[in-house]
């Protein structure tokens, strides 16, 4: 355990982050964990991703980590492709994630792993659920105000979606794109 390591971004967005990093803090504080918080304000959603992953990459250089867990989801991974679609990325925008990747962000002799890329965000807050695993749920997600992604999320994903089925555990538009993501990796 003692080569496991906890980092949480508290980006202070929204008045219900500070409860939350409290609770990661109480709830990891077995283990060796790092809370960084924000503490600049004009930053918009890349500046905030290259900072999370220059402290990644901090925390990699003081600890030695071969590896950086990430939580990103089939969801995640369906969003991203959308976004670099729509700038004109092409082939290499509709790859954007994998589940073992160097990052151009991190030393080399570091991967990013993603263990929950091919499943979708429903999937596993059911797992959590049954588990008893605690999660906060992020209302901002739900603001299309907020960025390009929030509103690629609620305005064309989650009305796709559910478009021919009413019920989310048979979500064959996710899994499609899944499926299109194996078949262009290999």
């Amino acid at each position: 355990l003692n080569k496991i390591h906890i980092a949480h971004f508290n980006h202070k967005i929204r008045p219900e982050s500070e409860d939350e990093a409290k609770f990661m803090s109480d709830f990891f504080s077995w283990l060796d964990f790092h809370l960084y918080e924000r503490k600049w304000w004009d930053e918009d959603e890349n500046s905030l991703r290259n900072r999370r992953y220059s402290q990644f990459s901090s925390l990699q250089k003081s600890t030695k980590a071969s590896y950086i867990f990430l939580g990103h989801h089939l969801n995640d991974r369906v969003e991203s492709t959308l976004l670099n679609l729509m700038r004109g990325a092409w082939i290499n925008g509709f790859l954007n994630m994998r589940e073992v990747e160097n990052h151009h962000l991190l030393p080399d002799e570091c991967k990013v792993c993603r263990p929950l890329l091919n499943s979708t965000k429903y999937e596993i807050l059911n797992i959590c659920n049954e588990a008893w695993i605690p999660f906060f749920e992020d209302k901002t997600n739900q603001d299309v105000s907020v960025s390009k992604r929030n509103r690629i999320r609620n305005q064309i994903l989650n009305p796709v979606s559910t478009y021919w089925t009413e019920n989310w555990d048979e979500n064959k538009f996710l899994e499609s794109f899944a499926w299109i993501y194996k078949q262009l990796e290999n």
